[in-house]
């Protein structure tokens, strides 16, 4: 990712000993979920524990409610990852998308910007990447997609792309660098 920053970080996590009441709520919520700790987009995000306490109960059903199948999820964070050039989101998802069955060249590719050599990611790659380029889809991308997956995984697909791509844009904001993950290692 060539993302430009800044010489420190513009939003970083609120100091502990100033966190509110929500704030402090808000924090542990995500700790205690399947998360497991505060990291990534919530750092910023707990500067707004009501924006905060929404947005990560939407992540945590995409991630891990969702009937949308682990492989197509992942691969579709990849794609918001690579559009928004965004290195945590990209960092964080690639072993986690590798680990769903996510080919190494279809990792590239969508590193890239280009088409996936498996052949079922096509339909997903063609409309998700129109859908970032344009904030629409054309009936011939829809097509595909909607004969692959069952109208509540697409509706599904489209709130990962949102997801993902509202935390994209407050991590780039933020300039928040990628730092270490649950499992203390860099993600």
């Amino acid at each position: 990712m060539s993302q430009e920053t800044t010489s420190q970080v513009r939003i970083g996590m609120p100091e502990r000993k100033n966190w509110s009441d929500a704030q402090s709520e808000a924090a542990a919520s995500v700790a205690s979920g399947p998360r497991g700790a505060l990291y990534g987009p919530f750092k910023p995000l707990l500067h707004s524990p009501g924006l905060m306490g929404p947005l990560q109960d939407t992540g945590a059903y995409l991630r891990y409610g969702s009937e949308l199948p682990r492989r197509y999820f992942e691969y579709v964070v990849l794609l918001v990852a690579a559009h928004w050039d965004q290195p945590f989101e990209w960092a964080h998802h690639e072993p986690l998308a590798r680990a769903a069955g996510v080919t190494d060249e279809d990792v590239r590719s969508a590193r890239a910007g280009t088409q996936p050599a498996s052949d079922d990611l096509v339909p997903l790659h063609d409309m998700v990447t129109e859908l970032l380029r344009t904030g629409r889809v054309s009936s011939h991308r829809f097509a595909p997609v909607e004969s692959l997956l069952s109208s509540s995984k697409l509706i599904d697909l489209l709130g990962t792309v949102g997801y993902y791509t509202s935390l994209a844009l407050i991590m780039n904001v933020a300039d928040a660098p990628v730092t270490a993950g649950p499992s203390g290692s860099t993600p």
